[in-house]
């Protein structure tokens, strides 16, 4: 009997050896090595050699799929590369490892905008409000999704909210004054869209809404002056000012031409 324990001691040995060598010790040699490869796609990543940068980060991910930052410099890229539906994958891959996150739901949100599931984005930033609901970005970025889909009371709720949470937040003021203009209360976008302007003066969407508040409301002064700050910050809108019903009333007034003409 001892003979035959002596005999089968080198086999157990090896057995033993096998089950530590793989079953122990390699997952951690894999999540070593996925370090290492994550360090690498940060350096690819430094110098915005992001498609040398996405190979490395595939890499790392399955090495190690709870690396959420890997996952979401994917989405990073894909969307540097408008790959809009492969970003929106790794955006979905990052909020699964790492639903704290706000950065990464606010990019899975507006990924799904920017490919027009506007339903889709709104049941996303809900899931996220369920996690962080002391985050006025979502909220305000839920605002736009229910704007999109042309539920502007709803839209009105989430932006006050957002506002309410954050007082100094400009774009969710710019962001209600739209809306309360879409509504046709316009006194009240009036109040919104100052507060925007006092809290970023830089911000020429606000001017320009301001200017289309005051259009509506047939306020030549108010209109031209809050268009000239508006095209001041953002020469190109130029373009577009002629075909918004809100400057219909000033399309003959020789100051509107004079402010929405191409420079020769």
């Amino acid at each position: 009997m001892k003979k035959v324990l002596l005999l089968c001691l080198p086999i157990i040995y090896a057995i033993v050896f096998y089950y530590f060598t793989n079953f122990i010790f390699e997952p951690y040699k894999s999540l070593d090595q996925a370090q290492i490869l994550f360090e690498k796609g940060n350096k690819f990543w430094r110098i915005r050699a992001f498609e040398e940068a996405l190979k490395v980060y595939h890499q790392t991910v399955k090495l190690n799929p709870q690396n959420a930052v890997a996952w979401y410099r994917c989405g990073l890229i894909y969307s540097h590369l408008k790959k809009n539906q492969n970003a929106l994958e790794m955006y979905i891959h990052a909020t699964e490892v790492d639903p704290q996150n706000m950065t990464y739901w606010i990019s899975r949100g507006g990924m799904l905008i920017r490919l027009g599931e506007y339903k889709a984005a709104l049941e996303v930033y809900d899931q996220a409000l369920q996690i962080l609901p002391q985050a006025s970005i979502l909220w305000n970025n839920r605002g736009a999704a229910l704007m999109k889909l042309d539920e502007l009371d709803k839209a009105l709720q989430s932006f006050d909210r957002a506002v309410e949470l954050d007082p100094k937040y400009s774009a969710a003021w710019n962001n209600k004054g739209s809306v309360l203009l879409e509504l046709g209360r316009l006194s009240e976008a009036i109040v919104a869209l100052d507060r925007s302007i006092a809290l970023n003066p830089k911000d020429d969407t606000a001017w320009y809404n301001r200017a289309r508040v005051y259009g509506n409301k047939k306020n030549k002064e108010q209109t031209l002056y809050s268009l000239k700050r508006s095209l001041w910050l953002h020469p190109a809108r130029k373009e577009e000012i002629h075909k918004d019903p809100a400057f219909k009333f000033l399309l003959t007034d020789e100051s509107f031409k004079m402010l929405s003409s191409k420079p020769d």
